[in-house]
């Protein structure tokens, strides 16, 4: 509940509710709902076969691991709204008084809800991936990393555009190779310089990827996601 007063109004002039007129807002006299159930199963298996270059010790390791996840979300939107029939003198009112019954009502506030259908959707994610890395120790202070990971993921959604009754359908596969590279020398027991290159990706979640109407407490803005066909990489 926000309350505000211009600045050139006196000291003693109340300030005045912020009511919205015509359509509720969860930042002014609203309230947002949510519900979200959301499962994760995951499983990987890791195995490391050590072996001599000559007299240097090193390590082969390869593994996989697998990520599911599935998640509904449901919201819905109700706020108090104001009219030209609304009294002038209600705006002024402390919040404990201002939605008391008796300035709820044609002549009063109206209590609207404005539940969009892109406020719920049903999403889910599917990552497999597998990697294959070696360790060599180059000489007694300095060693070598290397290796590539291979991810493959596929990501669906489904929910309406807003303000529409436009399904929004969005069913996408992405496989990516990941290498990387590190050299590791230790200047002691306890302290080692690395120098390292890599690939990674960032990957949006569900609730980046819904079309659905999002704001903050401190803003009343409103905004959406927009999908795109493929994920930063570094």
């Amino acid at each position: 509940m926000l309350y505000l007063k211009n600045f050139e109004a006196g000291e003693t002039d109340p300030y005045q509710a912020v009511v919205p007129f015509g359509n509720p807002s969860p930042n002014y006299a609203g309230n947002f709902f949510a519900e979200q159930a959301e499962n994760f199963y995951t499983g990987r298996v890791d195995l490391a076969v050590p072996y001599f270059l000559g007299s240097r010790k090193g390590t082969f390791k390869l593994g996989g691991m697998s990520e599911i996840k599935d998640r509904e979300f449901d919201a819905r939107l109700f706020g108090f709204i104001s009219s030209f029939q609304t009294p002038q003198e209600l705006y002024s009112l402390p919040i404990d008084q201002i939605f008391d019954p008796k300035n709820i009502g044609d002549q009063g506030f109206r209590m609207k809800e404005t539940t969009d259908r892109s406020d719920s959707y049903d999403a889910g994610s599917t990552l497999m991936a597998g990697y294959g890395m070696f360790e060599q120790a180059l000489t007694n202070r300095l060693r070598f990393i290397g290796g590539a990971r291979v991810e493959s993921f596929h990501q669906e959604l489904n929910s309406f555009k807003v303000l529409s009754t436009t399904p929004v359908i969005l069913d996408t596969t992405f496989v990516d190779v990941l290498p990387s590279a590190h050299l590791l020398y230790a200047l002691s027991d306890s302290t080692n310089i690395r120098a390292s290159v890599a690939k990674t990706v960032a990957r949006p979640t569900s609730g980046n990827w819904r079309r659905s109407r999002s704001s903050t407490f401190s803003s009343s803005l409103a905004w959406t996601a927009t999908p795109t066909s493929s994920a930063p990489r570094f």
